[in-house]
């Protein structure tokens, strides 16, 4: 893979009530609408738009994100305390895998949902106030869609995704997001706004827990029944236990 984002461990940060849903049913790819930030989408248009007709196209953006799905990860081969904070707060657990799984997921996206254009890509951050977008090098950035795309109503609907989702404000930059992005399978064109809303929270992607988890990780304020805990229902769903571990972020000092 050329973009180093995706060459080492890729994390995704839980609360255990989130991670015990993983285990049961598999990984979940949000309504893009459901996101709280409200740049999200956005960001590109608003440095391209003029002013007078900002609002509009907002609205329309609005309206077209209720068509996209959207999967998360932490791409760093280290911890992050704000992502422990903020994602798995008190009970947090964290799973890793990496980017060669995370691409191979794609085609079971694609083989329940039959969701295309489906993109794997990593996420660019820019300063609103600069009314520019980063510089992208297109010969290392790894922006792929699992499927060749054939229609142009895919062409567009990809381009469009990789333009709307691919770019967040600079404030998210600890993120270091990789995103999966995958359209739903009944959307219109882009320019149809005659089809029926989607009101789809989301979906639901079972996963082969033995080939696609590396390793899972307890928060490290957690305590030794907590520990135990995941552990125990880890086990249950085919994660050896040696696998889970407790993070060291918070060992002594003179701690061996």
């Amino acid at each position: 893979m050329k973009d180093s984002r995706l060459e080492g461990k890729l994390t995704r940060y839980f609360s255990f009530s989130r991670y015990v849903s993983f285990l049961e049913s598999g990984l979940f790819l949000a309504n893009a609408r459901s996101f709280e930030d409200p740049w999200e989408g956005h960001v590109y248009h608003k440095i391209k738009a003029q002013p007078e007709k900002l609002k509009n196209l907002n609205a329309f953006i609005s309206n077209r994100k209720q068509y996209v799905y959207i999967n998360c990860w932490h791409s760093s081969n280290h911890e992050s305390y704000a992502m422990w904070r903020i994602y798995g707060k008190d009970d947090a657990v964290a799973i890793h895998t990496d980017g060669i799984k995370l691409k191979d997921f794609l085609k079971n996206i694609f083989e329940y949902h039959k969701t295309t254009p489906l993109v794997l890509t990593p996420v660019e951050y820019c300063n609103l106030s600069d009314e520019k977008l980063p510089e992208i090098d297109q010969d290392n950035i790894y922006s792929i869609s699992y499927v060749e795309l054939n229609s142009e109503r895919d062409k567009l609907w990809n381009e469009i995704m990789r333009q709307l989702f691919m770019y967040k404000p600079i404030a998210y930059k600890y993120e270091q997001e990789v995103r999966i992005i995958a359209l739903d399978s009944e959307a219109p064109d882009f320019l149809d706004v005659s089809g029926k809303s989607n009101d789809k929270a989301g979906i639901l992607v079972p996963v082969k827990l033995e080939e696609f988890v590396t390793g899972v990780t307890v928060a490290p304020w957690a305590d030794s029944a907590f520990v135990s805990a995941v552990k125990s229902v880890s086990e249950k769903f085919g994660i050896p236990a040696e696998q889970v571990k407790q993070s060291t972020l918070f060992s002594q000092p003179d701690s061996k």
